[in-house]
């Protein structure tokens, strides 16, 4: 969870893109 987050932060992606990829690692 927190590494997708500083993967996202790395990127640049935007609030709404880490909450989506917050509800697919919850997914898994």
């Amino acid at each position: 969870m927190r590494f997708a987050i500083e993967l996202s932060l790395k990127i640049g992606a935007k609030p709404y893109q880490l909450v989506k990829i917050a509800i697919k690692f919850l997914e898994l």
